[in-house]
């Protein structure tokens, strides 16, 4: 194998695995204490009952099967509310369990080689942006924290990301067809990435209105592939529940509907509870310049995925928007790059690692499910 292919991957591989080992560590060494952190001696039970990691745990041993998911209940959830967790990662999960010891790290497991294979793509990705790929490949991996949790714990964002990235690459490559077979998968681990396939459309509209271009049918072909595979997905979620429409009655369950837009400063809602909430107005803002930015660079098809992601996400009342917005976040990133390259953010960067450590230890040690009984979960 040439050099020059091998070493990218060793450094790919050290920027994915070396920050979840040291965030693993305190776990692994069962502390108390973390600094000023109170721990606890629960080891890597830490990272494997952080929400929603045990809910796709119990998919991928039920395959939402009614009277299985029954068995595993640790929540008084009606057991037609997993039905909201999409199906690819739980599979791969099952997948990665056939060589694993037990389930739980079978899905951490799936997490980490996910995140592997995105760090991978994501390097190839913004290496025609930057001299810098590897800088930007690490700050991909830590920034923003909320997402290098998703890295950490039993997540599907990392796989989401993987397929959605390697789509739009795929697409600005004129393979259509399997552009729109992994945009389709993507929206396998979570719905909300349907929304991204108007992004396709809308250029070819956008080619025609400004640039008199013919609109490609091809454009359509995300959409059509997503629709098919969540229809068929529909269709079996009624073969377990009666009910073709039972992902929408568990997200009314998980009270995640659309609202009124910026409902998000709203005290009273179920996932916000908080007044301190000026971060989010910056998020959008970041969130709403990347699209600009990405128009005025004549990176369209990224314009209108930001664009529209943003769009959606006004009408989300949820206070985890770093999280939600995972799916458009390597388009942002492709925006900043030249500011993350520079020498003055990366002296910023350095400074603010220990906050993206902490922030990480904190959130996973708050974010717990209750599980307290593993045995039907292990295997």
């Amino acid at each position: 194998m040439k050099k020059g292919f091998t070493n990218p991957i060793l450094k790919i591989a050290l920027i994915s695995f070396l920050p979840v080992f040291l965030v693993y560590l305190p776990f692994l060494f069962r502390l108390e204490q973390i600094l000023f952190l109170k721990s606890n001696p629960d080891g890597m039970l830490n990272i494997y009952r952080n929400w929603d990691g045990p809910n796709y745990l119990i998919v991928a041993k039920s395959l939402y099967d009614q009277e299985k998911i029954r068995s595993l209940l640790f929540s008084p959830l009606p057991t037609t509310y997993f039905t909201a967790h999409f199906p690819l990662f739980p599979l791969l999960i099952k997948l990665f369990s056939i060589t694993s010891p037990n389930l739980p790290m079978a899905g951490v497991i799936a997490t980490l080689t996910t995140g592997f294979l995105l760090n991978l793509l994501f390097f190839h990705f913004i290496k025609r942006r930057t001299k810098h790929p590897f800088l930007l490949t690490l700050i991909f991996t830590l920034l923003p924290a909320r997402l290098f949790t998703t890295r950490s714990i039993i997540a599907p964002e990392p796989l989401m990301m993987l397929l959605i990235l390697a789509g739009f690459m795929l697409y600005e490559k004129k393979k259509y067809f399997y552009s729109s077979l992994s945009i389709a998968f993507a929206v396998m681990t979570k719905f909300q990435v349907i929304i991204l396939t108007a992004s396709f459309a809308l250029v070819e509209l956008y080619r025609f209105l400004f640039q008199k271009k013919q609109p490609r049918l091809q454009s359509l072909l995300p959409g059509i592939l997503s629709g098919i595979f969540t229809l068929l997905l529909f269709f079996y979620y009624q073969t377990k529940t009666g009910k073709f429409l039972i992902f929408f009655e568990a997200q009314k369950v998980n009270k995640l509907q659309l609202s009124f837009p910026y409902s998000q400063f709203d005290f009273n809602q179920t996932w916000i509870g908080s007044i301190w909430l000026e971060d989010i107005i910056f998020y959008f803002l970041i969130l709403f310049a990347s699209a600009a930015y990405l128009y005025q660079s004549k990176k369209i098809l990224y314009s209108f995925a930001v664009f529209i992601y943003a769009v959606f996400l006004i009408f989300i009342p949820q206070r985890d928007l770093t999280r939600f917005s995972a799916s458009v976040m390597p388009f942002v990133f492709w925006a900043a790059a030249p500011i993350l390259e520079k020498k003055y953010f990366r002296v910023a960067f350095i400074i603010i690692l220990p906050a993206v450590y902490f922030y990480t230890l904190n959130f996973i040690l708050n974010n717990q499910a209750p599980v307290t009984e593993w045995k039907y979960l292990w295997r």
